[in-house]
């Protein structure tokens, strides 16, 4: 549909629909291949897929997934990531750690807030930060980070 196989929408904001479809139905089977990977690294059997990937597109990407999240809340998000910044590593599982990193940056930040996107190298390896103007996350919750189906609860959690 989205592509026209059957012929014109007719309308451009039947095509902006569509695609919202096609983005949000992308995204469904990206939770549902989540939760099936959680389910493989517990039983261990999961294997990552690596090869070289451009950091720069894919940060970019990302960034376009959660940009209408972020501008119904008028967040600025902003990038600072050098061209060809290449890494090897799992394209899907990055593409995924960045989403799940910059919904929860838009969703604790509040109205007007910005959100910043880093890359840089460091000694040899690849430093990637998102930083947000948001609640942050109180000390004695740091350790629940990383920990699968864990939500730290503050005033703004909710």
């Amino acid at each position: 549909m989205q592509q026209g196989l059957f012929g014109p929408l007719g309308s451009e904001r039947y095509e902006e629909y569509a695609t919202d479809i096609n983005g949000s139905g992308k995204y469904l089977l990206g939770v549902i291949n989540d939760i099936l990977d959680m389910s493989k690294i517990e039983a261990g059997q999961f294997s990552l897929d690596r090869e070289e990937i451009d950091l720069c597109p894919l940060i970019k990407e990302t960034v376009r997934v959660i940009s209408l999240q972020a501008a119904e809340k008028s967040i600025n998000v902003e990038t600072r990531i050098a061209d060809a910044m290449r890494v090897y590593a799992d394209r899907r599982a990055i593409k995924q750690i960045a989403i799940n990193l910059l919904s929860n940056a838009v969703k604790f930040t509040g109205q007007g807030g910005k959100i910043t996107v880093r890359a840089r190298n460091t000694s040899g390896a690849l430093l990637l930060t998102i930083e947000d103007n948001g609640c942050g996350i109180p000390k004695h919750a740091l350790s629940k980070l990383g920990r699968p189906f864990e939500q730290v609860q503050n005033q703004f959690s909710k």
